[in-house]
């Protein structure tokens, strides 16, 4: 039912005071006092308020509008909303002001009244003149009921208040705490007990302002400026200073005070307490050192991830966060510049910038790392190509954000599309060539490619050469090709002669001009072929008879010339003056005829030749050289001769010879000649190119690394992070509940320093990982295998993936430490991204170590399915992979840092999965 519920005042001193403060000052406290509106009416006017038989009805509201949306109470409940609209027979409204609020009280008669208007008549006057008045004069005998209850409260709670000032007394001497009185005048008029133990002084020397002597000199300023200035204002204090104690020792106290009134609100002075907070400044102090000494471990990874060499940015919800220098030096931006900047900026297109994050955040959902070549914008609106590698800081909580490492890519791009072009021409000019040219592996000795000549000129397709060796061509031994190998080498020359076999069985003679050359990315010997078998008859055809040396040369079409020395007559052969373009009666049988047509240049070498022979200096006389012809144009000859007579004394009678036109050989030479130092020089331009590509291939591979790395870290440091989050929160709860003390203190601190010196050891593991090894050293292996663990064990343990690990004992290696482990990590991550793509029910990573008479070794195995046969050859190859999302150099360039350290890697598979096999030398005996 509807009613009022009162609290009223009660005080210590009677009537209220003038003002609230004087007021609050003597409350004692308050009496709570219910009023009822139905009992009341109930007991005045009986059925005539009936539920069941009223006659009229009492509503109250709350202001003056009368609305069913104010009304607070209605007396007839059942008729309640039923009679709206009707015209009632009598009514009277009444306003009532109470403690400032109005009310309003509507009677009014109800259907039944007419019937008992005249019966009822005096009851009816009652209630409609007297409701008001029936309020409030309730309201009075609540108040004057209550204030008699008031003063029998205040007089009962006057006698605690005394009983309770001597239990203070008892109370504060045996409290734990300091405790102090101060007067009006702000000297000190009671210490308890405690103090006085504390201090070890008596009461009478404290009182006043002699307990100041005990605070330390350095603290008394400051202590009495604060005491002071909340004396003046009648406000509490705290402040903490340096006590000395009975011992000698200052202690740092908590000392705090309030303002003490009494009960006519009158100030009487203060009273405080303190409390020995040493050994909580202690451990605030060694708090703080441990916070500094995290700041600084995190302003040192700040500043490696500002001053790395490559890019990095922090996103959140795919806008810029944070970048460091190499990132806005990159996009084009000033410092803070990219801060809140959509990552769209960065992008050619708002289709690139969608398609990107539609590939690329499902994948760090998963946890996964992210990996793409693509051109971005800069801020003035040129393209360039990046490599981005992206991973989220918490994959369960993508809003977190996501780390993204960024390199300019654009050189390496442009050497690629240089060495292919490079390639391309060289591949054209390989296949279009008319002379014999071979691509052959030195290794093994297949022949790689061959061009149309060679096929031509061995009688075999270009396919079936494909798939011979050259030793099925070359009849030479081994024995023998090495010798001629030799010769060459003595010679300073890199032409080899051999006999080669055509497709018919035939046998040729031929001259191989062989250099090395990079053919996509793997060495090759370089081989020009010619056919010498003709050259080679005409050698032999010199050491027959003059008679038939004469006639090879004239059937051969050879110009002859016979030399008669004493008279200086010659005879040159019709074949002679032919190749000089003269008819057969256009030139004289005279030695000058041929002495003035020989090249100005060539003159000294000929004569020197000449001289050589007839002095007995040279076996033969043969000289290469030019010769002008009739049209004044210069023809090659090989001019060889023969002296076939001479006197009694030995002087040369008679000199018979012949001249051969080699201007297509020498032009084929000179061909040759420029070929090969134009092929040199390119041979040289890729080896150099390709060297830089290497350097970008290891960087990239770094790279790549490096953001695996980056999550490792973020797994790694998840745990000591939230232990040292826990072990402050202990502390201080321990503190709000007086359980702080030395011992618990110093443990926490130690704890604290572990969990700091965690994380750092992480760092200083990273810093190591990315540290080259200039120069090979012997290194413990099983300690390299498992510090590379330990880097990449958070991430294989977040998905479930196992690592089991076949004890062995130390196993010395000699190479490149941190080269193997990035190695060991590239082969760990291949065997977690096997598992987690191929998901078998437990996914298990085994290692193993061992050494033989080869070296050590070190075996990584998985139970993801396996490499695919047809797959197998080639997973060392650049560029080759069976990720949707991989760049194909991890396994490649992990064979080439294998190899640089005389090592090798290999895969093979067994039952459950692949197997990759690490093999090193063994360390060196005088340094193990």
């Amino acid at each position: 039912q509807a009613g009022f519920i009162m609290s009223l005042p009660v005080y210590r001193n009677g009537l209220p005071h003038a003002t609230p403060a004087e007021r609050r000052a003597s409350l004692a406290g308050w009496v709570y006092a219910p009023f009822r509106m139905n009992d009341l009416m109930n007991g005045l006017l009986g059925n005539a308020f009936n539920e069941t038989s009223a006659v009229f009805d009492l509503e109250i509201y709350d202001g003056e509008q009368l609305s069913a949306e104010r009304r607070m109470y209605d007396s007839n409940v059942l008729s309640s909303g039923s009679d709206e609209g009707l015209a009632k027979l009598f009514q009277s409204v009444r306003h009532i002001e109470i403690a400032g609020h109005t009310w309003s009280l509507l009677i009014h008669s109800l259907p039944a009244f007419e019937a008992r208007l005249v019966s009822d008549k005096s009851r009816l006057i009652l209630a409609a003149g007297g409701g008001g008045s029936v309020l409030l004069a309730l309201v009075v005998w609540l108040l004057v009921g209550g204030r008699m209850r008031a003063q029998s409260l205040a007089e009962r709670m006057n006698h605690d208040l005394l009983e309770s000032e001597a239990r203070f007394r008892a109370m504060a001497d045996s409290a734990p705490v300091l405790i102090w009185v101060a007067g009006t005048d702000m000297q000190c008029t009671w210490f308890n007990q405690t103090w006085l133990a504390f201090t070890g002084r008596t009461l009478g020397q404290e009182r006043g302002e002699g307990w100041v002597a005990g605070v330390f000199p350095e603290d008394r300023a400051g202590c009495r400026a604060s005491y002071r200035a909340a004396f003046a204002r009648r406000e509490p204090f705290r402040m903490e200073y340096r006590l000395k104690r009975h011992d000698g020792k200052y202690r740092w106290v908590l000392d705090s005070g309030v303002p003490r009134f009494d009960s006519q609100g009158e100030f009487t002075g203060y009273i405080g307490s303190c409390i020995d907070v040493s050994e909580n400044r202690e451990a605030v102090e060694a708090l703080h050192e441990s916070e500094r000494t995290l700041h600084e471990k995190m302003d040192e990874q700040r500043a490696l991830l500002e001053n790395a060499m490559i890019g990095i940015a922090l996103l959140i919800k795919r806008n810029f966060v944070w970048t460091n220098h190499k990132m806005d030096e990159m996009l084009g931006y000033g410092p803070y510049q990219m801060a809140g900047m959509s990552a769209e900026a960065i992008y050619p297109n708002s289709e690139d910038f969608q398609e990107l994050g539609e590939a690329a955040y499902p994948l760090l959902a998963e946890g996964g790392c992210y990996s793409v070549e693509r051109q971005l914008k800069r801020r003035d609106g040129t393209l360039f190509w990046a490599s981005m590698s992206g991973k989220a800081i918490d994959p369960e909580d993508i809003g977190k954000g996501s780390f993204w490492i960024v390199q300019d890519i654009s050189d390496r791009r442009r050497a690629e599309e240089a060495l292919r072009d490079s390639e391309k021409r060289f591949r054209s000019m390989f296949q279009n060539h008319s002379s014999v040219m071979l691509l052959i592996d030195p290794h093994s000795g297949w022949i790689e490619d061959a061009n149309q000549a060679a096929a031509g000129f061995y009688g075999y397709p270009v396919e079936t050469l494909r798939t011979m060796k050259i030793t099925e061509i070359n009849t030479m031994s081994p024995e023998a090709v090495a010798a001629e190998r030799q010769r060459a080498l003595l010679h300073q020359r890199n032409d080899f002669v051999f006999i080669h076999r055509l497709a018919d069985g035939s046998l040729r003679n031929v001259e191989v001009h062989s250099s090395p050359v990079l053919v996509a990315g793997h060495e090759q010997l370089f081989s020009i072929i010619h056919d010498i078998t003709e050259r080679k008859q005409a050698e032999s055809a010199l050491r027959d008879s003059e008679e038939r040396w004469n006639m090879a040369l004239e059937g051969s079409g050879d110009g002859v010339w016979d030399w008669d020395m004493q008279s200086g007559a010659v005879f040159f052969s019709k074949r002679w003056k032919e190749m000089l373009g003269y008819a057969e009666a256009e030139i004289s049988g005279d030695v000058t005829e041929w002495e003035r047509r020989v090249h100005p240049d060539d003159r000294e070498s000929v004569e020197q030749a000449l001289r050589g022979y007839l002095d007995g200096q040279l076996p033969t006389y043969a000289c290469e050289h030019r010769v002008q012809r009739k049209d004044g144009s210069w023809i090659w000859i090989l001019d060889r001769g023969k002296v076939v007579s001479r006197d009694a004394a030995g002087e040369p009678l008679r000199m018979v010879g012949t001249h051969t036109d080699i201007s297509r050989l020498k032009e084929v030479q000179g061909q040759l000649r420029l070929f090969n130092e134009n092929l040199e020089q390119r041979v040289a331009e890729e080896v150099a190119r390709n060297m830089e590509s290497e350097r970008l291939l290891i960087q990239q591979s770094r790279l790549a690394a490096m953001g695996e790395m980056i999550g490792n870290i973020a797994h790694q440091w998840r745990q000591p992070l939230n232990a040292l989050a826990l072990l402050l929160a202990n502390i201080k709860d321990a503190y709000d509940f007086d359980e702080l003390d030395e011992t618990y203190l110093a443990t926490s601190v130690v704890k604290g320093n572990q969990f700091i010196q965690k994380m750092s050891t992480t760092i200083d593991d990273f810093r190591n990982f990315f540290r080259p090894n200039k120069l090979k050293q012997d290194f413990n292996l099983t300690k390299a295998v498992d510090d590379a663990l330990s880097l990449v064990s958070h991430s294989l343990s977040n998905h479930n993936i196992e690592v089991r690990q076949i004890p062995s004992g130390d196993i010395l290696a000699h190479g490149f430490p941190n080269e193997f482990s990035q190695v060991l990590l590239n082969v760990l991550n291949n065997a977690k991204d096997a598992i987690l793509e191929n998901q078998p029910n437990e996914g298990v990573v085994t290692l193993s170590l061992g050494e033989d008479s080869e070296g050590v070794w070190v075996e990584v195995g998985d139970n993801a399915g396996g490499i695919p046969d047809k797959v197998m050859p080639k997973i060392f190859d650049p560029y080759f992979t069976t990720k949707e999302k991989g760049t194909g150099i991890g396994l490649y360039m992990s064979r080439m840092i294998m190899a640089h350290m005389d090592g090798d890697i290999e895969a093979r598979n067994d039952e459950e999965g692949a197997v990759f096999r690490l093999v090193l030398p063994k360390a060196s005996l005088d340094e193990a």
